[in-house]
This record gives C-alpha cells, sequence and structure tokens, in this order.
C-alpha cells in the first residue's frame, strides 16, 4: 500500500512538473511570436474590398524568428476575380500610392506585363517600415495562364519585438 501510494505521489509530481513545463512554452511562443499590432490592423481595415472579388478572405499570421531569420507578423488577404491583372492594379495602385507611398516602376511594369510561369508582385512601402505586397498567382499553365487569384501580404516591421 505504501509502494502504491510513493509511486501516486511521483505520478502526481510529474504530471504537475510537466504542465507547468507546457505552460511556460506556450507563453514564451505567443510571446516571442505575436500578432499583427494596432497600427497594422489599421492599414489592414484601409484595404478597400475589390469590387468584383469573389472571394475575400483575411488571415493573421504570427511573426517569429527560425534558425536567425526572423520575420514581423502579417496579414494575408486573398481575393479572386475575373478582371484582368490591369484592373486590379488599377484599382489599388492609388490607393496604395496614396497611403504607401512608393513602389518600383518595374515592379509596376512586370505586374502589368504577363510573364509565363512567374508569380508578379508590386510591393509597397511606406515612412513607418511597413510594406504591402501585391501579388498575382500565377499558374504557369499553356491553357489557362492566369487563373484570377491575388494576394495582399501586409507587414510591418517594427512590430518585431526581438
Amino acid at each position: 500500500m505504501k509502494r502504491i501510494v510513493i509511486v501516486l505521489f511521483f505520478l502526481i509530481l510529474i504530471s504537475i512538473l510537466i504542465l507547468i513545463g507546457f505552460l511556460n512554452i506556450r507563453k514564451i511562443y505567443y510571446e516571442h511570436n505575436p500578432l499583427p499590432s494596432e497600427r497594422t490592423r489599421a492599414i489592414r481595415d484601409s484595404i478597400p474590398r475589390y469590387p468584383n472579388a469573389t472571394r475575400w478572405e483575411i488571415e493573421a499570421h504570427r511573426g517569429g524568428c527560425n534558425w536567425g531569420s526572423c520575420s514581423p507578423p502579417a496579414y494575408l488577404i486573398f481575393f479572386d476575380t475575373t478582371d484582368s491583372r490591369n484592373e486590379v492594379l488599377d484599382f489599388y495602385l492609388p490607393v496604395f500610392l496614396k497611403n504607401f507611398g512608393s513602389a518600383s516602376t518595374k515592379d509596376i511594369d512586370d505586374f502589368r506585363h504577363e510573364t509565363f510561369g512567374k508569380s508578379n508582385l508590386v510591393v509597397f512601402e511606406n515612412l513607418q517600415k511597413c510594406y504591402i505586397q501585391l501579388n498575382n498567382f500565377y499558374q504557369g499553365t499553356i491553357d489557362k495562364y492566369d487563373q484570377g487569384q491575388y494576394s495582399f501580404d501586409l507587414r510591418c516591421r517594427d512590430d518585431l519585438k526581438y
């Protein structure tokens, strides 16, 4: 009987220590892998939904560091449309130039021209170290080369806490 009590005591003690360890690991994970900040959320909320979008999905991704490289938390917005990439760019270009101010003209030209097998993107950056990347998912199939799938990747470098 005494042996059973000792074994149960050690099992309970080990279970408590394991639980404390898991709680500490969870706390460390959430402290070092933050969600996007309020400022990033405000920028996300200022992005107008594309008028002819058949799908509009927003995902929040935690930032973090792996093997010495760090990435800030991000919002990813995915949408589909049957409109051409030029129509999409013409809709968003004035909005992002107003809110972000800069974009590479080479990126804009590359986005406007279809390149077989390439995912085209335009990156806009502002003075607060935030950037948004407009991306056209180019599938590279011969019969239907542009699937009408687009995404935004919104990140603010200051959201990194380390």
